[in-house]
């Protein structure tokens, strides 16, 4: 069995008991199938552990865990340039709350 695939996906759909995702530097979406779902938002970049990958019927499928998520913020009203990245991080089965990623709230990021 190959060593799992770590690769930074957009969330694009929850469902049920996967996500549907795009992982970026690919043009395909895949279906990524996991118990970690609940942690994902449409919108959020996540970072994905894929243990196993699929075609079923022309449609790609995955699955494996869900390592952590962010929403990236950008501020128009910024004169510097910056933008503001949150990460979730999970408190119970039911949600979690956002904080933000790395030193302080703001992180160089490229417009």
């Amino acid at each position: 069995m190959a060593s799992p695939q770590r690769c930074e996906a957009a969330i694009l759909k929850v469902n049920d008991r996967s996500v549907r995702a795009r992982i970026l530097g690919e043009s395909e979406q895949l279906t990524f199938r996991t118990g970690d779902m609940w942690t994902a938002v449409p919108g959020q970049i996540a970072t994905l552990i894929i243990k196993k990958r699929w075609t079923w019927r022309g449609d790609a499928y995955a699955s494996g865990n869900i390592e952590s998520a962010y929403i990236l913020s950008l501020n128009p009203n910024d004169n510097q340039g910056f933008a503001s990245v949150w990460t979730m991080h999970s408190t119970s089965c039911h949600g979690g709350h956002a904080r933000p990623r790395g030193e302080g709230s703001r992180e160089s990021a490229s417009a």
